[in-house]
């Protein structure tokens, strides 16, 4: 058994380095891989997704870092600023426990004219509005204060959270890599594990992410007309609860999207139970999304997309890949663009069909 799973894979090592991509050999790895493989090419798309992952946070870790020390310094420029306020808004309080403003008006007493009078009062009101503006000023600053030290600590917060994210992050690399080197240690076709492990890697960060890219931008780019495709769907309305259902069988999701973008002719969209499943290839490249919705009331009311499961060629993809792309492509829908006097209460997938309840927004 060994001998032939030996042979196998040097020849499948061989097509890749001798004809290259023109004859989708790196693409047809993973389905023709025996389990052995499997399970190290799985892992060798890990890795790289992982160090992926772990790029993404540094990337965070620095403009979280740069918000801080910019949020710091506005904090010292308003602590300046507001000592400065503090000491006018204080000569103003002074003056008028003092008697100061209080000895204005006792020039009210000793005008001659109506003319006089008027100047008085016009400067009066001068010096109101300056002693308005110094106190809102004041207060003003001092809220800012707040805001900023609040917005300081928050920050701090995501720092430690991104922190712990890393560290969390670099042990699963450590572990997959330990996994790995274990597997291939010993092993007499380790060369030809780590050259086909290359192979599928390289292929995945050249053509198998900017493929799957596609697919979720385009899907949510549909997704934003998919209120269109509940107009026209089966509706059932009850007056006496005011609910209303929306009925979307999987046959008028394909047409609905494949009429949107070409791109999904060769995708099949399928509701099972609980999920939403695409698969299909392109390229000579096998892609395979499945997913549920729930239904988020705030920030706004939306039936959301959470992404279960990825496979690229029949590899499964890690978590940090499904978090990444489900945080860059927005796939929910708005129930309120449909009429803005319903929102969305339930959602539920059954083999064929997707039910959206809208309830009556009061």
């Amino acid at each position: 058994m060994l001998k032939s799973i030996t042979l196998f894979l040097n020849f499948l090592l061989a097509a890749v380095l001798i004809f290259g991509p023109n004859l989708h050999a790196r693409a047809e790895i993973s389905s023709k891989a025996p389990d052995p493989a499997q399970g190290l090419l799985e892992k060798s798309l890990t890795l790289i997704e992982l160090n992926r992952e772990l790029d993404r946070i540094r990337e965070q870790q620095a403009d979280i870092a740069l918000k801080i020390k910019q949020t710091d310094v506005r904090i010292s420029d308003r602590e300046n600023s507001l000592q400065q306020q503090k000491q006018r808004t204080g000569a103003l309080l002074r003056s008028v426990y003092t008697g100061e403003r209080q000895s204005l008006w006792t020039v009210m007493l000793q005008v001659r004219s109506w003319t006089e009078a008027l100047e008085i009062m016009d400067l009066f009101g001068i010096i109101m509005k300056q002693d308005r503006q110094t106190m809102d000023s004041y207060a003003s600053s001092a809220r800012q204060l707040r805001m900023d030290k609040q917005s300081l600590e928050q920050q701090q917060v995501s720092l430690s959270s991104l922190e712990d994210r890393l560290t969390l992050q670099k042990n699963r690399l450590q572990t997959v890599q330990s996994e790995v080197d274990q597997e291939l240690a010993g092993n007499p076709d380790a060369e030809a594990l780590r050259s086909l492990m290359e192979n599928m890697s390289n292929y995945w960060l050249e053509k198998g992410q900017a493929l799957f890219k596609s697919y979720f931008r385009a899907l949510a780019q549909a997704m934003k007309d998919f209120p269109e495709l509940l107009q026209d769907s089966s509706q059932e309305l009850s007056l006496e609860s005011m609910n209303y259902k929306v009925i979307v069988k999987d046959e008028e999701l394909n047409k609905f999207l494949r009429r949107k973008n070409d791109l999904f002719q060769n995708i099949d969209f399928r509701f099972e139970q609980g999920q939403l499943i695409a698969s299909g290839s392109k390229d000579g490249m096998d892609v395979l999304i499945a997913g549920h919705y729930t239904v988020l009331q705030k920030p706004k009311n939306v039936i959301s997309f959470h992404i279960d499961r990825l496979e690229f060629n029949g590899l499964e993809l890690p978590d940090t890949t499904r978090s990444d792309f489900e945080n860059k492509f927005d796939l929910g829908f708005y129930p309120q663009k449909i009429m803005s006097v319903f929102k969305a209460k339930n959602v539920r997938i059954e083999p064929g069909v997707l039910t959206v309840q809208l309830d009556l927004a009061l």
